[in-house]
């Protein structure tokens, strides 16, 4: 509703407006915000007609009442802005009594943007001064390539030292090839060549040279024959049988010890030795002096070998002529006389044995009364005694010789056998050799026991194998003690038989070594090595015992250390 004020309070309010607006400048200065005095916002004069807005009409009464005055805004004395213009408000009730946009400037930048970052521009206001802002994009990236190339096998190309990129990449262009590393015969050689635009270096392979033997001057040989060989390879050439000078005497032979003489081969100078015997002293055995061997152990000294047990068809066996052999042993050999006691107390492993001498032939072995242990087919057995009557008859025909044989299957060293304690089978060992010395005795000869022929370890393998050739010394003593009147002057020689090879004997090799060394300290002991005597028949799995052949090898080779103990019969004991 419209109301024309009063002239009284018209004048009043002018002269208040007047008053504020005499304190305020006429206009904005450059850069303020102050207010500026419009027609929108002049105080009103006295002929202007004054709206009221919303003024209720006082009620009429009686009495006269005090009229509240009416507000009049008053504008602030700094001029306000935002992005969307600038403003006055009333210092009084805050409300905003005049506005109006911006009037801005040129923009102008404050930052210029780059390939990395944005730039930023700005414009003022020229009434109120407020800023106004603005961003511009980042650079387009222009490359800057590094001057050092990057290189594969094939390729090279330049990088951005910006931004990392790869540039276009280009072919190698090589030159010519050229040796790195010369290639030699245990070695190749290295060719390199170069990229002429990014001196890329591409490496290839020279190939060895072929060889070129170079012969040494000192010939390479073994027993039979020299060569020359290659000092760079190794290979042989020129290879020829030696050609060997007059052996001459290196070392001297005496009654105690063995000589040695040499000769060299006149091309390559290998050296070939041998041994001169032992000086024999000459002593003649009387007319009267009955030969007797000693067979004594366990069972391979028993004989559980049978004549039927090789293959005649075999080309190894073929080699030693057995059928003809074996039919000589079924005759007999009637100047190689035996007695014999095979298990004398061991009636389960088959007693057997003679009350006189006899021939030496087959089936003088034993066969255990079991069909699991023994089958006809297998034919008669035999023992070592088969192999020394063959050897003797045919070193010494004509003359005789007398074998004890006293052994049992099963039988140890450490008690059965040891005459330091049970020995039982050791005092029945030396009764049956002095009986059958005695029937000698008897016919008016005088015996004497030559070689003690030893095969038995294989039951003292397991336990007593590390005190065996102790206790075996023991037995020998007292053996020749107890028969001292039939050892030969210069003492009885021994043949001690090692074991074969056998999973049920697990020290055979310890037990072997033990024997041998202790054979190797007299001149008047011999070890036996059965370790390559073959067996070619598997008699249902048995493979403890020899086969007919090895038998006879054990045998022939008691034989020899019987011919070398007659040999040497006059020469005294030499201990190592």
């Amino acid at each position: 509703m419209k109301r024309k004020i009063a002239p009284f309070f018209a004048a009043a309010l002018a002269s208040v407006m007047l008053a504020s607006c005499m304190n305020q400048p006429t206009g904005p200065g450059p850069g303020t915000t102050e207010p500026v005095i419009t027609s929108e916002t002049a105080v009103p004069t006295e002929t202007d007609t004054v709206t009221e807005t919303e003024t209720p009409s006082l009620p009429e009464t009686d009495e006269t009442e005090p009229v509240t005055p009416e507000h009049v805004h008053t504008a602030a004395p700094e001029l306000l802005s935002d992005e969307a213009g600038h403003y006055t408000i009333c210092a009084g009730c805050g409300e905003t009594i005049g506005s109006s946009q911006h009037e801005f400037g040129e923009w102008i930048a404050v930052s210029e943007a780059t390939e990395d970052a944005e730039g930023l521009n700005e414009r003022v206001c020229s009434v109120c001064g407020y800023r106004e802002t603005e961003k511009t994009e980042k650079l387009s990236h222009t490359h800057v390539w590094g001057e050092t190339w990057k290189q594969n096998k094939t390729y090279h190309w330049h990088v951005c030292e910006g931004c990392g990129d790869a540039g276009a990449k280009e072919k190698h262009s090589f030159g010519e090839w050229s040796t790195a590393r010369e290639a030699t015969e245990d070695e190749e050689g290295i060719k390199e060549r170069f990229c002429d635009v990014c001196e890329y270096r591409e490496t290839g392979k020279i190939e060895k040279l072929p060889h070129t033997h170079i012969w040494s001057d000192t010939l390479g040989s073994n027993e039979t024959h020299h060569w020359q060989t290659c000092a760079k390879c190794g290979a042989t050439n020129s290879k020829a049988s030696h050609t060997y000078g007059e052996w001459y005497v290196a070392q001297e032979a005496t009654t105690s010890s063995e000589g040695v003489k040499e000769r060299r081969c006149t091309s390559c100078g290998r050296k070939q030795t041998e041994a001169i015997p032992m000086v024999r002293i000459e002593a003649d055995m009387p007319a009267n002096i009955a030969k007797v061997i000693i067979i004594s152990g366990q069972s391979n000294a028993v004989g559980y070998s049978y004549r039927n047990c090789f293959n005649l068809k075999s080309d190894y066996y073929s080699q030693f002529h057995l059928e003809s052999r074996l039919a000589k042993a079924d005759a007999g050999y009637p100047d190689i006389l035996i007695r014999y006691s095979n298990n004398p107390l061991d009636a389960n492993q088959g007693t057997c044995g003679n009350t006189a001498f006899e021939p030496v032939k087959i089936g003088m072995g034993s066969k255990i009364p079991d069909p699991n242990y023994y089958k006809s087919e297998w034919g008669e057995p035999l023992g070592p005694e088969v192999g020394i009557a063959e050897y003797l008859s045919e070193k010494y025909p004509g003359e005789k010789f007398y074998i004890i044989k006293c052994a049992t299957s099963g039988a140890n060293l450490s008690w059965r056998w040891n005459p330091g304690r049970t020995g039982d089978l050791y005092e029945q060992m030396v009764d049956f050799v002095g009986n059958a010395l005695s029937d000698l005795k008897s016919q008016g000869l005088k015996p004497e026991i030559i070689t003690f022929c030893w095969m038995q370890g294989e039951s003292d393998c397991q336990e007593n194998y590390a005190n065996y050739i102790g206790m075996f010394e023991t037995l020998l003593n007292k053996f020749a003690s107890d028969l001292a009147e039939y050892m030969p002057p210069n003492g009885m020689t021994v043949a001690d038989a090692g074991i074969r090879p056998f999973w049920g004997w697990p020290k055979w090799a310890t037990m072997n070594s033990q024997k041998k060394a202790f054979a190797d300290k007299s001149s008047k002991r011999y070890f036996v090595d059965t370790t390559d005597f073959r067996s070619d028949i598997d008699r249902d799995g048995e493979c403890g015992h020899f086969d007919c052949y090895p038998m006879i090898q054990l045998g022939n080779a008691f034989g020899k250390c019987v011919d070398d103990a007659l040999y040497y019969y006059g020469n005294p004991e030499v201990l190592k």
